[in-house]
């Protein structure tokens, strides 16, 4: 939804999800509905006070935006270096955030990549799946673009051949 969609439905019905702040009033989760809040001219929303540490909050952001699917691969990949940084465990990342450990870790090998490559991820070109197979190239520059180029012609191949497979006229399936 956009965030006019959702400042309308907050203009109806309220906030019925109430926003997490740190007791100095930081937002850890719910910028959007605050925002949308404003928009609609709400001027008092529900929340829920914690106090948590710097990498419980960003464990409480990446847990709701990654609900959301509202963070693009590569802002989740910044998020995880962030609280690996911080001192959480691949496995304590993945179980906080609901992901596979394998996930996890492939989101990880994301910052490591080149920018050309961390754009494409970002931009929803080349698919967070091909990380794996780009990490083991990482010291291989131009071996490293060549194959993240190929994976993301094979994405745009398989994409045509699934709308060409769908235009197909062909019997109706009983």
């Amino acid at each position: 939804h956009t965030l006019t969609e959702l400042a309308a439905s907050v203009a109806a019905k309220g906030v019925l999800q109430p926003l997490l702040i740190a007791p100095d009033g930081t937002i850890i989760a719910g910028h959007r509905r605050w925002l949308a809040a404003q928009l609609a001219g709400v001027e008092a929303v529900p929340v829920t006070v914690q106090d948590l540490d710097e990498a419980a909050q960003l464990e409480a952001m990446l847990v709701e935006n990654h609900q959301r699917k509202s963070l693009d691969p590569l802002q989740t990949a910044r998020a995880c270096k962030a609280l690996l940084d911080r001192g959480r465990t691949i496995d304590e990342i993945a179980q906080q955030t609901g992901m596979a450990s394998a996930t996890a870790i492939r989101y990880l090998q994301v910052v490591d990549m080149p920018e050309s490559v961390q754009a494409a991820i970002g931009n929803y070109d080349l698919p967070i799946a091909a990380v794996s197979h780009l990490a083991k190239l990482r010291k291989q520059p131009d071996e490293l673009q060549a194959g993240a180029d190929n994976a993301n012609r094979e994405r745009l191949l398989a994409r045509e051949n699934q709308y060409q497979v769908a235009l197909a006229p062909g019997e109706p399936k009983t």
